[in-house]
């Protein structure tokens, strides 16, 4: 009973410490319902919590007066949610399973903050990250070559578009396999070379012809990847993204 009673004491104080902190900052709080309303035409920084969470105590009075430094700003929203009650749903749909989880950049697309948590370093992230951006949900930032780009997209059946990114990507990880796959080969015959060449069982000009083979072989599967990722690009891959997120809500085409 004891040890329940610290468990509870433990987590009321944590709920009244967001609570308090929420307050003073009157914060927005997300929800599925309210996502699109709030966060239109905005660079997003999220903070997805639990109220018995210590990581989130920690890191709720740093939140808070995060909240009250860019309230109102017309081009950033500084935004929270509870993953427990109202957030829920929210929170489900992204699949997180670690808190606090903190979101950045574009809603529709967003990024992980992995950086350090405290009020000084979150204000200058925000800063210097942050702000007008063109995206498909802010033309208007767009210059007339994006804007076109992105209105053909958009016109673009989502199926056919979903096909088109998964088909771009999974060349991308085909060829970024492969040259991980050389990488870590051409490691292990460094070490397993002069092993062999100090125990006798190679001569040195084997080991180099051996290695210098290989290396070809790297250097063959790192210009691959390179024009992969340089066709993904000029293609428009990272703009077809984005895109199909902004349209996410949409009814899937049978």
């Amino acid at each position: 009973a004891a040890v329940a009673r610290c468990r509870f004491g433990l987590a009321a104080a944590v709920v009244l410490h967001l609570a308090a902190a929420a307050v003073a900052a009157n914060p927005v709080r997300l929800t599925k319902e309210n996502f699109d309303q709030h966060v239109r035409g905005k660079s997003v920084f999220i903070w997805f919590f639990t109220p018995t969470c210590v990581h989130c105590r920690d890191m709720a009075d740093a939140w808070r007066q995060l909240t009250e430094a860019f309230q109102g700003d017309p081009h950033v929203l500084i935004a929270e949610t509870d993953c427990t009650s109202y957030g829920k749903s929210l929170c489900d749909d992204h699949g997180f399973i670690a808190f606090p989880t903190l979101m950045y950049g574009d809603p529709y697309d967003l990024k992980e903050y992995n950086s350090v948590r405290e009020f000084g370093s979150l204000k200058s992230f925000v800063t210097a990250t942050l702000g007008p951006e063109c995206t498909p949900a802010n033309m208007h930032l767009c210059d007339e070559d994006f804007k076109e780009a992105i209105r053909r997209l958009k016109a673009w059946p989502k199926s056919s578009l979903k096909q088109v990114i998964a088909s771009m990507e999974e060349a991308q990880n085909k060829a970024q396999k492969e040259h991980k796959e050389m990488m870590d080969g051409l490691t292990k015959l460094h070490s397993e070379g002069s092993k062999d060449m100090k125990e006798g069982r190679i001569t040195e000009e084997e080991r180099r012809s051996k290695f210098l083979e290989y290396q070809a072989m790297f250097d063959r599967s790192k210009a691959k990847l390179q024009k992969v990722l340089d066709e993904n690009e000029e293609r428009g891959l990272d703009l077809m993204k984005k895109v199909l997120a902004h349209r996410k809500r949409e009814r899937d085409e049978l």
